[in-house]
């Protein structure tokens, strides 16, 4: 989430993560919230559709994808 980026640095800090997996972190955080908006925004760009129904679409797709996979990392007991 792009709000939690902006503040995990202090915590991160203060428990002495250290700076490459700290950065590798990041930049995976940063793939993984950039590039789906980003080539979302470049395929509707001409498409003429709605914004806001696109939006609403895509952070319910995005929610489901999510709530799939702590569903199946849960069953494999890994969180």
């Amino acid at each position: 989430m792009p709000t939690v980026r902006i503040y995990m640095p202090l915590p991160a800090g203060v428990i002495g993560v250290a700076p490459g997996p700290f950065l590798a972190a990041c930049a995976l955080g940063v793939l993984a919230w950039n590039t789906p908006l980003i080539a979302l925004g470049f395929v509707l760009r001409d498409s003429g559709a709605a914004p806001l129904t696109i939006g609403v679409a895509f952070a319910i797709a995005l929610l489901l994808v999510e709530g799939g996979a702590l569903i199946a990392l849960r069953r494999r007991r890994v969180i």
